[in-house]
């Protein structure tokens, strides 16, 4: 088990009490358990907000003041063996990665994008058999999104034409890593033709 999976756990065993804790009475409780919170000090406070968004814990009133937000009776003055269940959590909600071409040109990255990816240059090569692309992070490129992931290239939407792909079209990014780049697949298009 690695170091923050540990902390993590050690973390749980210490707010099963159901008291309230401090951040700072946690960090001391995992360095007495030897675990190394000093050289990254927002270790502590990442395993407190990712139990607190897994639904573990709860805030209280008070700045860094948390406790336990999971009812668990103690098997010991119950007949059923609550150690046998799995605790269900709130859902983690996943939202995709995407690139659009719009109409003009307008090329965007979406904000679920743009908070896993820092550099705002790319090359973008496109596949028209597979109508797919690929994103590949380049300090040296010529397209170059802003901060807000826009990109004017009217280039690209005529090659998506070209090659029989509606505008606006949307690309479902996932990132693969042998590559170093992110891939596009075409999200599935509603055809607007009629009948």
């Amino acid at each position: 088990m690695n170091k923050y999976k540990l902390a993590k756990e050690l973390t749980k065993q210490f707010y099963s009490d159901k008291k309230t804790h401090t951040v700072q009475e946690t960090r001391a409780f995992l360095r007495n358990k030897n675990i190394d919170v000093d050289t990254d000090p927002n270790t502590t406070n990442n395993i407190i907000f990712l139990l607190k968004k897994e639904g573990y814990l709860k805030k209280c009133n008070g700045i860094g003041i948390y406790q336990l937000a999971i009812n668990i009776p103690k098997t010991s003055t119950n007949r059923i063996d609550y150690n046998k269940y799995i605790t269900i959590t709130p859902d983690q909600k996943q939202y995709p990665k995407k690139l659009v071409v719009n109409r003009n040109g307008v090329v965007r990255l979406n904000s679920t994008f743009l908070k896993c990816e820092s550099l705002k240059k790319f090359d973008i090569l496109f596949d028209p058999a597979n109508k797919s692309i690929l994103l590949i992070p380049n300090e040296d490129s010529l397209l170059c999104f802003t901060k807000s992931g826009i990109l004017k290239n009217v280039g690209f939407e005529n090659i998506l034409k070209k090659n029989h792909v509606s505008i606006p079209a949307t690309f479902i990014l996932t990132q693969d890593k042998d590559l170093d780049a992110w891939k596009g697949t075409l999200e599935k298009q509603v055809s607007t033709t009629r009948q």
